[in-house]
């Protein structure tokens, strides 16, 4: 896995982090600093002499393979997911067309957060979740390495469909999943979740259905959709509480709620805030 990521950088920013452990989550560039590491419960590191903003663009040339126009899109949205499952943030100068962000001008920075597939840590949690669940948590506290662990003990027994927007649950490469989902489970990768719900209800007749980060009022009408077809919704969202997400989403509501912390430990509830059970997680 860090081999992959490493393949990503310029020759001489991939020479300075060759002797880094592997144990980073994310890596950060910015034009006239030097890389900064960050690792599990926000411990940072600075790393090497400054780099150039002509650093940061080659990095972005090197992800798109040398044709900025094939990432064009995904640009548009402030990221790039990596065929390993890599997300790959960018800023700096934007150009804006009626008021919708067209492309970036120039890039400043990025933010490699790293991708890392753990076996094993929905085996307990699971014995305490049932019907329809949303996993709620800031970010960086694991809520997409838990849904993928989550749709691997669940294929053990149920077909599941996967609707991976950003490639980041089963990390696709031409369609096939490069991490353990599950052997029941069907993926459509790089696809909106509204519509990617409905295709696979349409196509796939899965038992459960699992999307990463609800964001507005079309994810939330999409699961309530799925639900009404009588089908198990697990999903996950940023948010400090059940609270803050149930806003967003204009009261959406689920049998049971996972909400993480940031020491890896889950806290279950149900549908009235009753606690049902604390597990702690090996992220």
């Amino acid at each position: 896995m860090w081999r992959d990521v490493l393949g990503m950088l310029p020759v001489a920013l991939r020479n300075t982090l060759h002797a880094v452990a592997e144990d980073v989550e994310e890596i950060r560039l910015r034009a006239n600093k030097p890389i900064e590491l960050v690792r599990s419960e926000g411990q940072y590191a600075f790393i090497g002499p400054p780099i150039d903003r002509e650093d940061v663009q080659h990095t972005l040339e090197r992800m798109a393979q040398f044709s900025l126009y094939s990432i064009e899109e995904q640009l548009r949205r402030g990221f790039l997911t990596m065929p390993q499952g890599h997300r790959v943030g960018w800023v700096g100068q934007v150009t804006v067309d009626d008021g919708f962000v067209r492309t970036f001008r120039s890039v400043a920075g990025c933010c490699i957060r790293i991708a890392k597939p753990i076996v094993g840590i929905a085996d307990r949690l699971c014995a305490h979740i049932d019907g329809h669940t949303l996993i709620v948590s800031p970010p960086q506290c694991g809520k997409t390495t838990l849904l993928r662990d989550i749709a691997r003990v669940l294929a053990q027994t149920s077909k599941v469909g996967i609707v991976d927007e950003r490639s980041e649950i089963a990390a696709c490469v031409h369609g096939v999943p490069s991490f353990d989902v599950g052997v029941r489970t069907d993926v459509l990768d790089r696809c909106p979740k509204a519509a990617g719900m409905m295709m696979l209800i349409r196509s796939m007749s899965p038992d459960v259905l699992l999307v990463d980060e609800l964001g507005g009022d079309a994810d939330a009408a999409a699961v309530r959709e799925a639900m009404h077809a009588g089908v198990r919704v697990i999903a996950s969202a940023h948010g400090h509480s059940v609270h803050d997400v149930q806003t967003r989403l204009r009261g959406l509501v689920c049998q049971r709620y996972v909400v993480l912390d940031r020491a890896r430990s889950a806290t279950v509830t149900d549908a009235h805030g009753q606690r049902i059970a604390h597990v702690s997680l090996r992220i």
